[in-house]
């Protein structure tokens, strides 16, 4: 005849469930933690970029193309519409960090396109990316373009300002600006400060933005005009 649990005994079978599921769940956070797998955002932003970059690899890119690279920011600009007569290519994927551009920059050097114009690094400087990192992923995609596609034409844009939000991370993008600038000059590269036009009272001008850290129509057309004649030439 099968014995009925106690009270004593219910308690202690509970209390040793509760004790396992809490040491899963630590280690299950210990674990993710350590394999950057605990930050959903990060995980998001891999996976739209590989689904993304899975479209724009079924998009041919030939030798007169100009091509934008970068994040959303560079993702929002209407490159078609505002230069248009151009053969003009928009590459830019939200979220992207200079790890997911550099490991999607071969398809788009092998193209060899006429001109790429880069806008990368205000995702790293947001998640922490210390600078140097940055600015190392920032160089092997130029010297990728440099090594397989010599006659394509180099582009370096200025990361730009940022709004109330994220102000302390004006500083940091003020000094990565300081570092593409001082390597394009040395390099001889042109570089574009686009940083300056959009930047007021030490940030980025509210007049621009809705969020402090993406732009509107106005702002698209200062940077519009500011590179015409770098895009059509």
């Amino acid at each position: 005849m099968t014995r009925k649990l106690s009270l004593r005994g219910w308690l202690f079978c509970s209390l040793l469930l509760n004790a396992a599921f809490i040491i899963f769940f630590i280690v299950k956070r210990i674990y993710f933690a350590e394999s950057g797998k605990n930050n959903p955002t990060k995980d998001y932003y891999d996976v739209w970029n590989e689904s993304r970059n899975s479209v724009l690899k079924l998009l041919p890119i030939d030798s007169s193309d100009v091509v934008f690279i970068g994040n959303s920011i560079t993702e929002g600009f209407p490159v078609q519409e505002m230069f248009p007569g151009v053969r003009v290519k928009n590459r830019g994927i939200g979220g992207n960090r200079s790890r997911h551009v550099k490991g999607r920059i071969d398809a788009i050097a092998k193209a060899n396109p006429r001109k790429v114009f880069l806008d990368i690094g205000i995702n790293d400087i947001i998640y922490n990316v210390p600078l140097d990192s940055l600015f190392q992923n920032y160089k092997e995609i130029i010297t990728t373009f440099r090594t397989n596609t010599p006659h394509t034409r180099i582009v370096v844009q200025s990361v730009l300002p940022v709004g109330h939000t994220y102000e302390k991370f004006e500083p940091l993008v003020e000094k990565f600006n300081q570092m593409l600038k001082d390597y394009c000059n040395k390099e001889n590269i042109v570089f574009v400060d686009i940083f300056s036009l959009l930047q007021k009272d030490g940030g980025l001008d509210s007049s621009f933005s809705y969020d402090d850290l993406h732009i509107n129509g106005k702002a698209y057309m200062i940077w519009a005009k500011t590179i015409d004649p770098l895009v059509r030439n």
